[in-house]
This record gives structure tokens, C-alpha cells and sequence, in this order.
């Protein structure tokens, strides 16, 4: 009977040290890279929208733009991760003569990252075509 005790007090010691947290492997990083650049690209009544990482992401996780003419009131647009650092979007039928704001984003579920604010115009027509004056072209009057 001893013996059992014994046995079992030894098995009790042990079992603690079986499961130690120090054996197991390591969790991946879940936190969410940081943005390297934010840069958009204007045409006529579009913009071509680019973000790029850090890292690349671990884990499940969700990207894209943030655009509105207000900062109150953006819409969002989701992106795929076109290469392991880089997400983009090309947003078109943009009203001219309008600021528009952009913040990208990227989120696991439990963090969510976002760039700084920027803005950029959508000209006139007419105002993309004009060429400001150059004193030193001979060609001008």
C-alpha cells in the first residue's frame, strides 16, 4: 500500500513537469505589420491605391482602403494581398473638382492598424490639360 502512495506521489510530481509550457512550441507572431507607404496614383476620374508592409501577415487577416470626401464619413474598400507585402485597389467614377481622404488598414480580428491620413484631388478636366507657364520657353508669347 505504501508503495502505491509512493508511485502515485512520484506520477503527481512528475505530471506538471510533463506539460510544462516551456516544451510546447512557440505561438506565431499574431500582431499586425506596419505600413512602410501608403501611395496613390491619379488618372481622369480614378486613382490606383497601394499599400506596403513591413512584414508580410501572419494568420488570417483583412486589408484595404478607407475614401471619402469627408473624414467623418469613408467608405470602405477591401483588398487582396497581391504579393506578401503589398495590397492595392483602383477605385474609379471619382467626382473631378473633389478632395478625397485615404487611410489604409489591415486587421487580424483583435488588431486593427491604420496609416496616416492622407488626401488628393480630382481635377477638372480642363485643369489636367493646362500647363502652368515657363518664362524660359521661347514658345510662350
Amino acid at each position: 500500500m505504501e508503495i502505491r502512495k509512493l508511485v502515485r506521489l512520484a506520477f503527481m510530481a512528475f505530471l506538471p513537469l510533463a506539460f510544462s509550457c516551456s516544451d510546447l512550441p512557440e505561438a506565431p507572431d499574431q500582431t499586425v505589420p506596419e505600413f512602410s507607404s501608403v501611395t496613390y496614383t491619379v488618372s481622369a476620374d480614378s486613382v490606383r491605391l497601394r499599400a506596403e508592409l513591413n512584414r508580410k501577415p501572419i494568420g488570417e487577416f483583412s486589408c484595404g482602403f478607407m475614401l471619402g470626401t469627408d473624414t467623418t464619413d469613408m467608405q470602405t474598400v477591401h483588398s487582396e494581398i497581391m504579393d506578401s507585402t503589398a495590397f492595392e485597389s483602383t477605385i474609379c467614377k471619382l467626382k473631378d473638382s473633389t478632395t478625397y481622404f485615404l487611410i489604409a488598414f489591415i486587421s487580424n480580428g483583435r488588431n486593427d492598424i491604420f496609416s496616416e491620413l492622407k488626401n488628393f484631388s480630382i481635377l477638372k478636366p480642363d485643369q489636367e490639360s493646362e500647363k502652368p507657364e515657363d518664362p524660359e520657353d521661347p514658345e510662350d508669347p
